[in-house]
């Protein structure tokens, strides 16, 4: 009875787990074809497209962990709010997380390097920050679940520590996304093909050399 409990809880975690990038996967899909559509037929302007998409990244999540922060114990609204902030996080990947191909076609890789190694510094300090805010933190609960032992005393860390830890999301996701939306540019740099740059400045300078010798 135990095994088949175990196995039932672990496929539901599994599949529950899942489900938000499921979502993430096809919004993500859906809001490329409505970039392209955009961007191809003239109807909007690369910028407004890209950082509206990169809006609605940033709504989205910010919305739901701002919820989920004040949702208490309800687990279905948690998972619902979980679901559909990662599912409109996935308009991310046409607005910010596309531009660096559009800044320096020639350098996307590098640029894509550098922002990734900065954006990837959360994959340690994020845990570091939680572990901080909510360590010994703790409050007992009393569960009951379908198994021999009836009822079990499990420490849990508490609600208000928890509340700070989705509110910082929240606030990273806002804060980046009106960093984008008010300083991002769509149009290729000039240093994307700099020997033009230098080129060009040679050749003004031979033109000059040439013409300050026929004056002489």
């Amino acid at each position: 009875m135990i095994l088949l409990y175990t196995s039932y809880v672990t496929f539901q975690n599994g599949l529950l787990s899942a489900l938000p990038f499921f979502l993430n996967w096809i919004f993500a899909n859906a809001c490329g074809f409505l970039a392209d559509y955009f961007i191809s037929n003239g109807k909007l302007s690369r910028a407004v497209v890209r950082k509206s998409f990169t809006a609605v990244w940033m709504v989205g999540p910010t919305v739901a962990l701002t919820a989920l922060a004040y949702n208490g114990c309800n687990s279905k609204l948690a998972l619902i709010y979980l679901c559909m902030g990662h599912m409109l996080g996935g308009a991310a990947y046409s607005g910010f997380n596309i531009n660096t191909v559009e800044l320096a076609p020639n350098y996307a890789g590098t640029l894509r390097g550098i922002t990734s190694t900065i954006a990837n510094t959360n994959g340690f300090s994020a845990p570091a920050l939680i572990g901080y805010i909510t360590n010994g933190n703790v409050c007992l609960t009393v569960k009951t679940i379908y198994c021999p032992m009836k009822h079990l005393i499990i420490l849990q860390q508490d609600l208000k520590h928890w509340k700070i830890v989705f509110l910082i999301a929240a606030g990273m996701y806002l804060g980046g996304g009106i960093v984008f939306i008010v300083f991002g540019r769509t149009e290729t740099q000039p240093w994307n093909t700099y020997w033009e740059m230098e080129q060009k400045h040679l050749d003004t300078e031979k033109s000059s050399y040439k013409n300050e010798i026929k004056m002489k």
